[in-house]
């Protein structure tokens, strides 16, 4: 059962592997989950159930609080905040939500879009940044 959600907000994102990921960064997590903690939406999709999705959703809040921070911060790369993202979701994910022989960790993924080097900030990089930044705002809200 995969869960998938943007870095820089928590929004979910359904998974096909058939469909190109749009290009943010995600994290796509997939557990091996007994059909007692899984249901079926009305649009055939398999969900957790309301109580797992709950604690999942707040590990998937701790997880924003502590990298957003880190991937707003544009003095760095991406690659020193994919280093930590597999050792915090493993250790909160097992310590908050994880069940053993209900709701196990299969996978961690990175998708998307990853900078593995960034140029050093000069003044047309900051433009360059701050018109970026202005068009996120402009982006309508998801539903």
């Amino acid at each position: 059962m995969p869960e998938m959600f943007a870095v820089f907000d928590g929004r979910s994102e359904n998974f096909d592997m058939l469909e190109p990921v749009r290009p943010f960064p995600f994290v796509l997590i997939r557990f091996l989950v007994r059909s007692d903690c899984y249901a079926e939406n009305l649009d055939g999709q398999i969900i957790l159930r309301r109580t797992y999705q709950k604690q999942f959703n707040r590990v998937k809040a701790q997880f924003i609080t502590k990298f957003l921070p880190l991937y707003d911060d544009n003095s760095t790369t991406d690659l020193p905040i994919i280093e930590q993202i597999t050792p915090w979701l493993r250790q909160h994910l097992t310590e908050d939500f994880l069940i053993p022989d209900q709701i196990e960790l299969d996978a961690i993924s990175i998708m998307g879009n990853w900078d593995i080097f960034s140029a050093d900030h000069t003044k047309m990089t900051k433009e360059f940044n701050k018109q970026i930044e202005l068009s996120m705002k402009n982006l309508p809200k998801p539903d």
